[in-house]
């Protein structure tokens, strides 16, 4: 009967944890909106809200900033590394209530993944902002067809000598195209002419071949 009553609770505390952070991973989709809008404000936003929604139990230790965000007081059950691909933006700290017996590994993953996943999307989007403003650039005029096609092979990494070949036009040629393209985007190198197309929808990076 004691072994009956035992294993009960041992399910009902599992159930109870699994549940704890079903409710944690749903919230962090509305956190992931909030962030996207103010991305600077990402890294407390994240920390604060997991602190909150966990009671305490999880800590997001950011340590990818000149500010990294404070490391738990707590003895922690276990830790999880916070990456993206090969970029690593701190720990997190998981801690759960002695009365739960179950520790969610799975769930503490999950977790760890989706605040990469979203400093990573945070911190490219603010690097974009930064880059944008430091161009100060300024669109002037429409791009002609030929101008469009050297444009997207630029932006696709193609050489001088690559883009000549494949548009079949001379070297000589293809440097009036790209001074033209440069007067109207307001820059002065192919680096700021893929930022700038970027910023004005003249070049989606989604659409590229990978090359």
């Amino acid at each position: 009967m004691q072994e009956r009553h035992h294993r009960e609770t041992e399910w009902f505390a599992i159930k109870s944890v699994e549940e704890d952070y079903e409710v944690i991973i749903g919230s962090l989709d509305t956190i992931c909106q909030q962030a996207y809008k103010k991305p600077h404000n990402a890294k407390n936003l994240l920390y604060q809200h997991l602190l909150h929604v966990s009671h305490g139990n999880i800590y997001l230790h950011i340590t990818r900033t000149w500010c990294p965000t404070p490391i738990p007081v707590f003895t922690t059950n276990f830790q999880l590394p916070v990456r993206f691909c090969e970029l690593t933006y701190g720990t997190l700290y998981i801690a759960i209530d002695p009365e739960k017996t179950t520790i969610p590994v799975r769930d503490a993953s999950r977790i760890a993944t989706i605040c990469g996943e979203l400093l990573y999307i945070c911190e490219m989007r603010i690097l974009l902002q930064k880059i944008s403003k430091l161009l100060c650039s300024h669109f002037s005029g429409e791009l002609t067809p030929r101008e469009q096609e050297v444009l997207s092979l630029l932006c696709q990494g193609k050489t001088k000598s690559e883009i000549a070949h494949l548009l079949s036009i001379a070297p000589r040629t293809l440097d009036k195209h790209k001074q033209h393209i440069y007067d109207k985007l307001g820059v002065h190198s192919d680096l700021a002419v893929l930022f700038a197309a970027y910023t004005y929808d003249l070049f989606l990076p989604l659409d590229s071949n990978g090359e």
